[in-house]
């Protein structure tokens, strides 16, 4: 059986679009498939378009850092830190 994305998944990234992407994302295949993940984020609205991909991935990096620094200075379980970078970066810091 083949995959088939969910229903509200994002549209896949158009060949132009992809080749943009690969232009400005210097690095590794991985980096160009997370710049990518993150221009689809823009695209369909679920991710600020103020900013470009790979800033947000910058800023998404360092959280991930923080994060890794807790689990280390032992402030916080490897989990409870992965979830807390996820969480402020996609939601913000602001009381709930």
């Amino acid at each position: 059986m083949a995959y088939a994305p969910p229903s509200d998944a994002p549209p896949p990234i158009t060949r132009a679009r992809e080749g943009s992407i690969r232009a400005t994302s210097q690095g590794s295949p991985s980096q160009f498939q997370q710049t990518a993940t993150s221009a689809r984020g823009i695209e369909s609205g679920v991710l600020r378009q103020d900013l470009a991909a790979d800033v947000l991935l910058e800023l998404f990096g360092g959280a991930l850092v923080a994060a890794l620094k807790l689990t280390q200075h032992g402030q916080l379980g490897l989990e409870e830190a992965t979830a807390a970078a996820a969480s402020v970066f996609l939601n913000g810091a602001r009381a709930r």
